[in-house]
């Protein structure tokens, strides 16, 4: 049968794909495991995991009853949901991995340049404050020139005050300028990072990108933390607070001069205040696909929270352990190859079964033509399917009883050598322990019936053995015998 063979060559080959697949997840997820001996631990657990695959998916197709089959399909899922969890290292990093590395970057890259851009934001406010207010004091040492009176009771004239406005005039404008060319140093780091997100797709490359990356969030923070912000911080604190008495250095001679400035004051404060709500930047680590460790990390993560994800309940927020659509495929992958293996099973299952249609050579898991053959051997039945068929009764779908009597009447040979046929079987461990000395009177009314008819009133007298079957041995028993009266015939 060529369908036959080309089932198990497609079995075989899936069969090792998920060996090798599960295997290699596993030996990710145990990165200490290197000498042979421990390789060879993890080898019988893989075996043992596909060996109970296939034993169960054979027992499920094999199975007759409702409750047989769920259990083994139970089993056979079991394992499968061990061999996908095991093989999703191997898909994770074969197919996810990298690009988890690089959207993770790229999450923590967009992080780096919303922080970084509160402290662009700082540099602007101070640039166009700065900027404002040198305009403003430009414009006022004009007032206090020609009239007097911008910041107190003063005459208007070329005094100390409108010196003092003329030099905050340059001060702030030197501040606007400082800040625009910290602004456009921080620009140029951003512009760095970003070019950095390119060099994260090469595996490669990812310590040295995390590196790169860390260095200019480092810089970044000094221009937080450096003298150059410091001294701007330092000249606001001195516009601000000093201005009662305020000692400043004007075309060539040191002047001091009390010139309050409510608008002045203000912008000050405001701008202090924002610069010191900054915070560095945090250094980062960036996922490496190449890392066993990482992988297993995250493929342990992933799959503790699918439940989540598959519920709709993940946050929408962006994070680096937010679970992404590639992250489910190495799962679906791993799911597509053991059901593959069942599917192809099935298909098999269903032909073998039209094959074995009335077969001369059955054999179940419980009885086999040769079980037959050999009680042929050794008792003798006129007719046994119909003496068998007499003492059965079937309580439901899936349970049968066989009903034996014990104390037989007379020479009853039939019934003797069921006797002797059942109590060999039961002393083989082939059946269960039967329910001994039942009494006529407690069978049902079609029962009693039935063996009323066949040994008579005395059978009122008699004691039976009760045989409780499954519904697999029962259908079993009745394939063996099919096949054994086939035999016959043909011989």
């Amino acid at each position: 049968d060529s369908g036959h063979l080309l089932r198990l060559v497609l079995l075989f080959v899936l069969s090792v794909f998920s060996f090798i697949t599960t295997f290699t997840g596993l030996k990710i997820y145990s990165p200490e495991t290197t000498n042979m001996q421990s390789l060879a631990f993890l080898v019988a657990i893989v075996l043992m995991i596909q060996s109970g695959l296939i034993y169960s998916m054979m027992r499920f197709f094999k199975s007759y009853s409702f409750g047989m089959k769920t259990t083994w399909l139970a089993t056979y899922v079991l394992l499968m949901g061990i061999s996908v969890f095991c093989s999703y290292a191997y898909w994770y990093q074969f197919i996810a991995s990298e690009s988890h590395g690089f959207s993770a970057f790229s999450v923590q890259l967009e992080k780096a340049k919303d922080k970084a851009s509160k402290l662009g934001a700082v540099f602007e406010a101070i640039t166009t404050a700065t900027t404002k207010l040198s305009n403003y004091s430009t414009k006022t040492s004009g007032i206090e020139k020609s009239q007097g009176g911008t910041c107190g009771i003063s005459n208007p004239g070329y005094g100390n005050r409108t010196r003092f406005r003329l030099f905050e005039a340059k001060a702030f404008k030197d501040l606007a300028k400082e800040t625009a060319e910290l602004d456009q140093i921080l620009n140029n780091h951003l512009n760095i990072l970003q070019g950095l997100q390119y060099n994260a797709q090469t595996s490669e490359a990812v310590k040295q990108v995390e590196q790169r990356f860390n260095a200019e969030v480092q810089d970044i923070n000094r221009l937080m933390s450096g003298s150059r912000l410091g001294d701007i911080k330092e000249t606001l604190v001195r516009h601000k607070a000093e201005r009662s008495s305020f000692s400043f250095y004007f075309e060539g001679k040191n002047r001091v001069v009390s010139c309050p400035d409510a608008t002045i004051e203000r912008k000050a404060r405001l701008l202090i205040d924002e610069i010191d709500q900054l915070k560095p930047l945090p250094a980062v680590t960036l996922f490496n696909p190449n890392n066993q460790k990482k992988v297993m990390e995250r493929a342990l993560f992933v799959f503790s929270h699918l439940p989540a994800y598959v519920l709709n309940q993940q946050a929408t927020k962006q994070s680096t352990d937010m679970i992404e659509q590639n992250d489910v495929m190495p799962i679906l992958i791993a799911v597509l190859i053991d059901s593959a293996i069942l599917f192809v099973g099935f298909l098999d299952g269903q032909a073998g079964r039209r094959r074995a249609f009335l077969s001369k050579n059955f054999k179940g898991a419980f009885f086999s033509v040769n079980d037959f053959i050999k009680i042929s051997q050794v008792f003798k039945f006129n007719d046994l399917r119909t003496s068998l068929s007499l003492h059965h009764y079937q309580i439901n779908h899936h349970k049968h009883l066989y009903i034996i009597p014990i104390n037989f009447a007379g020479d009853d040979n039939e019934s003797s050598e069921l006797f002797a046929l059942f109590s060999s079987l039961e002393n083989h461990r082939r059946l269960e322990a039967p329910l001994q000395n039942v009494p006529f009177r407690l069978f049902p009314e079609s029962l009693r019936q039935r063996f009323t008819d066949h040994y008579g009133n005395a059978c009122e007298q008699l004691f039976f053995k009760v045989y409780p079957l499954n519904d697999n041995q029962f259908k079993e028993i009745s394939m063996s015998l099919d096949s054994f009266y086939l035999q016959l015939q043909e011989a």
